[in-house]
């Protein structure tokens, strides 16, 4: 760490759930400081890996679930990081908590 670079994001592992779909491995929930974070969703594609934060289904006027051209649903943001640098950080403090309690179960297969 170099003196420009924050400290790492302080993230403690609650619970850890693989489900493997397309990009994603799992959900997992997660405590930042006193604030509780459930069913972050942690993905790897293409050598990289990130944690999205939890979203929510779009809905229609009509209350139905929307989706796009190609039939999936389309989500809306719950939370989200004001900086990607932010963003990047958790995603690593995460994705280390997962890797440090659960070994091989936040890799590409």
């Amino acid at each position: 760490m170099n003196a420009e670079s924050p400290p790492p994001m302080q993230v403690s592992l609650i619970d850890w759930r693989p489900f493997r779909r397309n990009s994603l491995l799992g959900f997992a929930s997660v405590r930042v400081g006193a604030l509780v974070i459930r069913d972050v969703t942690l993905h790897s594609s293409n050598g990289k890996r990130w944690v999205g934060l939890p979203a929510k289904p779009r809905l229609a006027s009509g209350g139905e679930v929307m989706k796009d051209e190609r039939g999936k649903i389309l989500y809306t943001p719950v939370l989200e990081w004001s900086r990607r640098e932010t963003a990047d950080r958790f995603s690593c403090a995460v994705i280390d908590e997962v890797e440090r309690e659960h070994p091989g179960e936040a890799s590409e297969r």
